[in-house]
């Protein structure tokens, strides 16, 4: 005993000049849980109000924000415990950053707690990385079909080309079966169209990308939904943030004396961090002592690594998803159908209008909305009267009498098409039809999609049944299209299957984006809530209160639970953010759903419907007699030698939005007649569509009124800088590919030059031209 108090008595000296000098000689607690304490260099300099300068309130902010960032960012709360007049020791600190079971408690720690919610914290990374590659892959698959539709149309300019050479035509003027050469003709051009070549086999590749991911996707939906289900259900509150090396809490400086900060005396001015996993993001680790270095702090404990970005789903697919996009427009464009895009970009920006102005960099979007031109629209051309391509009165009246009624087929139902024209007068009488005008006339009938089949010319034509050996054939292998109501009716479900998975993915991106808007809003209150913290605590009446206090940290806690965590538990983001959580979880239980409904309907959809078919017009019409070439007997007479024409359409190729197996048929002739009399005002195909589908975009479109309203109550917090940082964030990562809800000027704007002047004020803008 003798011995221990001398040493005691010849430690106080070195002690005494220890404090003297300004070096304190502690060292950093530890803690029963493994928890530590992690000192700076200021710590063990000085007092806090004996470094030059002295710290103030703002210093130890600062270094407390610091301490608690997480991948850089305030997604947490940092908690300043004391202030420039008071300060609390080691034990009391403690107990107010670790909690236990006190409804007074601000956080706690629980390593098991902790370790579930971060094991469940990557399950909607995993789901929105899978939904990136789906997206992406459909990206690629709706550029295929269009440089298959393009490939198919330049093989149907290069048959009509042949069909109409010197060559071809006197090959018919020998041949006397004249339309058994035609039929080879037409079987090479179907052989040629489906299979074979570059557009063929990339199509096929990007039917089989999509497969592939589709049940890529649905294997992560089911690993992750359940996962990501629990982590929002339990892990929506707050928990004590931690380090990489385990450090909870920063001695910041020594306040009102030299003792160090686990002895009875101490009182000094700490910092630790109430994280919520939900907001905060995977794995929610603050930067801990990491985050002081660049204060120009040293401290005892290594810096981690900085986490992954979010994934933003439909900048990440188009990122994935570029290159063979643009190879397979290019290919469009070799084969001169550059139209095809320009029509399918109208469509979008038609359907998509705000989208289209917004994220206008989008070059196609943007030519699309001032192109006029399509293989549509030039067949539009011609639908309605023509006055020069009719004839005198009395030669229709003539023609009219001779009593050719219109057909229909006694097994199908599918009925003959008889146009005005054919009629009125033979191809070559009145004024003649050329053989463009012929073709003309068909592809008028097979628009909007379908690829015309033209059988005959100004000099040769076939009868009834030798057309239907090629649109129609009887159980014959000679025939070029098959024609299966049943099979057609099952590949538009299956089609539609597709559409509801796409919808399904369009819902999901939504309820992800308005997530996101939510955790930023939540964030924002935390952000200020601590600000306002933060001036209560530094203030005089607080500090009056606080010097009347026998136990001072049970009056700081309840400062800290009743003005901070109360506060936000109550708040308008915190209903939000639970909100938007419910939605989120509805719609990724609802695409999960829909993946295990739809998806082997959508693998026998590629894989069965991928054929060339007859196509039909609203009416069942399936054939269209344009006019009598070599007599005037009616069409259904063996002698007949008349022009007609027939639709093929491959499903796959040109599904979407809901869209039939059906092209316009007679719906914009004039007069036309069918079996069951004189044309009906039927719709149309082209109108018959329930709407262009762009994931992305309707995602976009669907979200954008939310998201706006959220941006305008973060700015309304003056915490606009959450919105910048985020936009800032993603812009780095996924450059031009990502659109903000405000634009893609807004992005711009925020890497160039930093915040946007007068941000609320343009949310504000934007949000009141949304709901108008």
């Amino acid at each position: 005993r003798c011995l221990l108090l001398c040493r005691c008595v010849m430690r106080i000296p070195s002690l005494l000049f220890s404090a003297v000098a300004g070096q304190l000689s502690c060292q950093p607690p530890t803690d029963p849980l493994g928890l530590s304490t992690v000192f700076t260099s200021m710590t063990e300099a000085n007092m806090c109000k004996h470094h030059q300068p002295p710290m103030m309130d703002a210093d130890f902010v600062q270094q407390c924000e610091a301490f608690c960032a997480i991948d850089g960012k305030q997604l947490g709360l940092p908690l300043v415990m004391g202030t420039t007049t008071f300060g609390f020791g080691f034990t009391d600190m403690r107990d107010l950053c670790v909690g236990g079971t006190r409804d007074s408690d601000v956080m706690r720690f629980n390593d098991s707690d902790i370790g579930y919610c971060r094991s469940r914290s990557g399950a909607l990374t995993s789901i929105e990385t899978e939904a990136a590659a789906f997206v992406g892959a459909v990206e690629v698959f709706k550029a295929e079909q269009v440089a298959l539709r393009a490939k198919m149309q330049a093989r149907v300019n290069e048959l009509q080309t042949e069909l109409r050479s010197p060559e071809f035509q006197g090959e018919m003027d020998r041949a006397v079966d004249k339309m058994s050469v035609l039929r080879a003709k037409f079987q090479v051009f179907r052989e040629q169209s489906a299979g074979g070549g570059q557009s063929a086999t990339d199509f096929k590749d990007a039917i089989d990308q999509v497969k592939d991911s589709g049940e890529s996707l649905k294997r992560v939906m089911d690993a992750s939904l359940l996962q990501f289900s629990q982590f929002l259900t339990n892990c929506n509150e707050m928990f004590l943030g931690v380090g990489s090396q385990s450090e909870f809490l920063l001695d910041i400086c020594s306040q009102a004396n030299v003792a160090c900060v686990d002895a009875d005396q101490a009182e000094h001015v700490g910092c630790c961090c109430a994280v919520n996993p939900v907001t905060a993001g995977r794995g929610f680790q603050i930067a801990g002592a990491g985050g002081l270095a660049g204060l120009n702090l040293t401290s005892r404990v290594a810096r981690r690594a900085a986490g992954a970005a979010s994934v933003n789903v439909c900048a990440q697919a188009r990122l994935d998803s570029a290159s063979k996009v643009a190879d397979a427009e290019q290919r469009v464009r070799s084969l001169g159908q550059e139209a095809m895009l320009q029509e399918q970009q109208q469509a979008l920006a038609a359907a998509y209008s705000e989208y289209a102005a917004a994220c206008g960099a989008d070059r196609r979007l943007q030519q699309a909305s001032g192109v006029e031109t399509s293989r549509r629209t030039s067949g539009e051309a011609g639908r309605g009267a023509n006055p020069s391509r009719g004839v005198r009165a009395n030669e229709a009246e003539a023609r009219r009498a001779a009593g050719c009624e219109p057909t229909a087929d006694a097994e199908t139902g599918l009925k003959v098409a008889i146009t005005q024209r054919s009629q009125e007068a033979m191809c070559k009488h009145g004024i003649p039809l050329t053989d463009d005008e012929m073709f003309g006339e068909c592809s008028k009938f097979c628009a909007p999609t379908g690829v015309p089949l033209l059988m005959g010319t100004t000099t040769y034509g076939f009868n009834l049944e030798e057309a239907s050996s090629v649109c129609l054939p009887a159980n014959n292998s000679d025939g070029v299209l098959e024609y299966n109501e049943t099979h057609i009716a099952t590949c538009e479900a299956h089609g539609r299957a597709f559409n509801d998975v796409e919808a399904k993915t369009a819902g999901l991106i939504e309820k992800l984006d308005t997530f996101i808007a939510a955790k930023l809003y939540y964030t924002a209150e935390m952000t200020k809530a601590v600000q306002d913290l933060q001036t209560f605590v530094r203030s005089e009446s607080f500090n009056v209160e606080m010097d009347k206090s026998v136990d001072k940290m049970a009056l700081f806690r309840e400062a800290i639970k009743s003005r901070m965590v109360d506060a936000l538990e109550r708040s308008a983001g915190k209903q939000r953010l639970v909100s938007s959580m419910d939605a989120l979880r509805n719609a990724s239980e609802a695409l999960k759903t829909s993946l295990e409904a739809n998806l082997d309907k959508m693998r026998a959809f590629v894989e069965d419907c991928n054929d060339l078919y007859l196509a039909t017009g609203p009416q069942k019409e399936f054939l269209l007699d344009i006019c009598a070439q070599g007599n005037e007997a009616c069409f259904e007479n063996e002698a007949s030698r008349r022009v007609s024409c027939c639709c093929a359409l491959n499903p796959v190729a040109n599904f979407g939005g809901g869209r039939r197996h059906r092209v316009d048929g007679i719906s914009f002739f004039d007069l036309a007649t069918m079996a069951a009399g004189r044309r009906a005002q039927e719709t149309p195909a082209a109108t018959e569509e329930e709407g262009v589908l762009d994931l992305c975009a309707e995602a976009w479109t669907r979200a954008r009124p939310s998201v706006l309203a959220t941006y305008t109550s973060i700015a309304g917090l003056g915490h606009e800088d959450k919105v910048e940082a985020h936009v800032g964030d993603m812009a780095q990562v996924y450059g031009s590919a990502y659109c903000d809800y405000r634009g893609r000027e807004a992005v711009s704007s925020v890497v160039s030059g930093g915040v946007v002047p007068g941000l609320a004020a343009v949310i504000a803008a934007v949000a009141l031209g949304v709901l108008l």
